[in-house]
């Protein structure tokens, strides 16, 4: 029996920023319309198989990698040009994960050093606690080398670039057929997976503009100028007669996880300047060692830094701070290396705002 195919067709958000009800109901639909024209019927991405059909056509796999990145050029019996990029992809420290991690060897070390446990290379000077850096060093380090994510093989992307009118049109009206295959290789279905991807491009970076100048007006209402200012989930209504949508601006506060482990141990360079990316472990070595004035001079250590690990030099070997407590202008701080690395996690962060439109009335 043939299967049943539907045609579905789709019109283009209008280029605009105006707060009407029909931008706000064009911004929440988009979403699901995009998620039906990229997947198919049977949950698998809908041109998933013509993009494997043409990858195919190039000599690179996961276990055959280019040394760097190459362009190949695939082009159908029609003459529409696609060009493949492949790049080499390796694996990369995890680096939340290794925050994890190091996070909990340093409390390990803490609680067992708190317990009367005899833990090696940690010693206690003027009743604080103290860590060798060559240890959470070489703990660090490993981590990084051990703990990792992606794969070792290739990433692919496709994009035509002839003919240069199809190429470059950007479709009002894009129209597919749900449960029909676009996965061979022919002019038909590499002419509709153009004009899909350039539809989908074009009509999210309209509903992009949309959000932003809502984001925007948002703020203003809410009195907020800088977006920062923005501390929890706030809703906010907008009402066209007898329509009703909910702007929700949402605060993210996401950590920059890579940030956090390199300020500890990026290496120094062999020449310092003001704009040197020096770790912490590294710098508190260099401060025992005789350095700290040159690293005042160049701003990259302060009065803070030297109270937070008040590096030490014991039988040759150099420790800080691993945890302790004090007060700064009458607020109490954690100090030494769990201390810092609280703090990194509460400001070395990339804030954002997730926005959703919902409606409530239509």
């Amino acid at each position: 029996m043939p299967q049943k195919m539907t045609p579905l067709e789709i019109r283009l958000p209008p280029l605009t920023e105006a707060l009407t009800p029909e931008n706000f109901q064009r911004a929440f639909i988009w979403p699901f319309t995009k998620k039906e024209l990229i997947t198919g019927s049977d949950k698998n991405r809908r041109f998933d198989g013509f993009k494997a059909n043409v990858f195919s056509q190039t000599p690179y796999t996961d276990q055959n990698r280019p040394e760097k990145k190459e362009e190949d050029s695939i082009t159908t019996e029609g003459g529409i040009e696609l060009i493949v990029t492949t790049q080499p992809t390796t694996k990369r420290p995890a680096y939340e994960k290794i925050f994890i991690e190091f996070g909990g060897y340093l409390d390990t070390l803490l609680k067992q050093y708190q317990r009367g446990k005899r833990v090696r290379d940690i010693i206690t000077i003027e009743e604080d606690i103290y860590v060798s850096t060559r240890d959470v060093i070489h703990e660090l380090e490993e981590e990084k080398e051990k703990i990792l994510e992606g794969k070792v093989g290739i990433s692919q992307s496709l994009k035509a670039t002839k003919p240069a009118k199809l190429a470059q049109t950007i479709p009002e009206i894009v129209s597919i057929v749900l449960g029909r295959d676009y996965s061979a290789f022919t002019d038909y279905n590499a002419e509709i997976f153009i004009q899909v991807t350039n539809f989908i491009e074009e009509a999210d970076r309209r509903v992009k503009l949309f959000k932003e100048a809502l984001k925007q007006d948002a703020l203003k209402t809410l009195g907020l100028e800088n977006p920062t200012d923005l501390t929890e989930v706030t809703p906010l209504p907008y009402t066209f007669g007898e329509s009703v949508f909910i702007d929700q601006l949402e605060p993210r506060r996401n950590p920059s996880y890579g940030t956090i482990i390199n300020s500890f141990i990026s290496h120094a360079p062999k020449k310092l300047t003001a704009k040197s990316k020096v770790g912490d472990l590294f710098k508190a070595e260099m401060v025992a060692q005789g350095a700290e004035a040159d690293l005042r001079a160049l701003n990259l250590i302060d009065d803070v830094f030297i109270s937070d690990y008040n590096p030490r030099v014991r039988e040759d070997r150099i420790f800080i701070r691993l945890y302790g407590k004090t007060k700064i202008e009458g607020k109490e701080r954690e100090t030494g290396l769990i201390g810092r690395l609280n703090n990194y996690r509460e400001n070395l962060v990339k804030f954002s705002i997730e926005q959703n439109i919902i409606p409530i009335q239509i």
